[in-house]
């Protein structure tokens, strides 16, 4: 189990991914956006993603799991945010921080 790539995730925007939490069955979500963040230093890389959640739906802050198709990435945690500007439907956004692996020591 790995945590996708920026560009990965870049490439799947506007694709569904099921949240898989402490609720009953999986939750169908949009990858809204995906963009490069800010590192602590030249060891790390970091970016985002967001994901709309179904209307009518809404969560706090939770950890979860994410699926596309038949990857998993585990324990990732959502916050919410703000509506997207030309929807009603709830934003989850989550940071993704660690080790680059093309960093030398």
């Amino acid at each position: 189990m790995s945590i996708p790539s920026l560009a990965r995730l870049q490439a799947d925007i506007g694709q569904t991914y099921q949240l898989r939490g402490p609720w009953q069955g999986e939750l169908p979500v949009e990858l809204t956006a995906a963009d490069a963040g800010v590192a602590m230093n030249h060891r790390y890389c970091c970016y985002h993603a967001e994901f709309a959640l179904p209307a009518g739906v809404s969560l706090p802050q939770v950890s979860c799991d994410v699926r596309a198709g038949d990857e998993l990435w585990p324990m990732l945690l959502l916050t919410p945010g703000a509506p997207h500007p030309d929807d009603t439907r709830q934003r989850m956004h989550t940071v993704i921080h660690m080790l680059n692996p093309q960093a030398t020591a």
